[in-house]
């Protein structure tokens, strides 16, 4: 993708209020609480699939 075609997405991600909460410091506890919780959900799943998306690549970096 293109930077021209994703700066549609880029503005929207920036413009969340969630993002915009992290930067401006002003999430409360429960929010951020929730944002660690899935984090570890999505951190877990990359863990355990990641080799076997390697196991079936058939070309090597």
């Amino acid at each position: 993708m293109r930077w021209k075609e994703a700066d549609y997405f880029f503005e929207a991600t920036y413009k969340h209020p969630f993002v915009q909460g992290i930067g401006k410091g002003e999430l409360k506890k429960e929010q951020h609480i929730h944002y660690i919780k899935q984090d570890y959900e999505y951190l877990n799943a990359i863990i355990r699939y990641h080799p076997l998306g390697m196991e079936k690549c058939t070309t090597h970096v």
